[in-house]
């Protein structure tokens, strides 16, 4: 079943997953030059991480960023490597998603749910340092509401990138069951045409006319 059709309401899911993978670049293009900038001063961030322990109660953070604090070049590589296959990834995605090529989001959809899964552990982790460190019950649920409904977005983008490989699928399933016997593709313009069994899938992927369609699916 899929998950939606359309992203924010207007947009088909096809130029949603392009815009979900240029902001997915965005974001790790710019967390990638915080971790270049933290190579090249690790001493830096070494008295940071010192600082942070000296003013802050960490709790069970305590040993792992005192660890971190002593050799931070380890994890700074691990970042740094992760955030450049990931904007790699995103990059497949934008063209993927244009081309409807599965194979080439797929690598997008995996990266992109563990680092979600990551801000989520860490989201939990901040909340209850935040409680344990600031008490301002205000702050506290700003912090929440505010980081809660980041992380919502970021979920809504992954499953909108979801939607869109699921409604491939049934395209091509679609496809297969009206021309088994793999005729020549017809224009790009009437492709839409061999989907009007399924209109909500044709809306999802913009094969009506609605503004978007320079997007339609292309022939291979």
């Amino acid at each position: 079943m899929v998950v939606m059709y359309s992203f924010c309401f207007w947009f088909s899911v096809r130029l949603g997953s392009i815009i979900v993978g240029v902001t997915s670049l965005v974001q790790a293009l710019a967390f990638l030059i915080l971790c270049c900038v933290g190579l090249e001063d690790r001493p830096t961030v070494s008295e940071t991480i010192k600082d942070w322990l000296d003013k802050n109660e960490m709790l069970f953070l305590k040993a792992p960023l005192t660890d971190m604090s002593k050799d931070p070049e380890g994890s700074l590589v691990f970042f740094t490597s992760f955030t450049a296959i990931y904007a790699f990834c995103c990059l497949l995605l934008m063209y993927g998603a244009y081309r409807c090529n599965l194979m080439l989001m797929y690598p997008f959809m995996g990266l992109d749910l563990l680092r979600l899964i990551f801000l989520s552990i860490c989201f939990v982790f901040a909340m209850i340092l935040v409680k344990e460190n600031l008490y301002n019950l205000g702050l506290l649920i700003g912090f929440s509401v505010g980081g809660g409904f980041a992380l919502l977005y970021l979920f809504y983008m992954w499953f909108c990138t979801l939607s869109m490989c699921q409604i491939v699928k049934e395209l091509e399933k679609m496809e297969d069951m009206i021309d088994p016997y793999n005729n020549p593709p017809v224009p790009t313009s009437d492709y839409g045409k061999k989907f009007t069994m399924d209109t909500s899938l044709a809306v999802g992927m913009n094969y009506y006319d609605n503004g978007y369609n320079y997007l339609s699916r292309p022939i291979y």
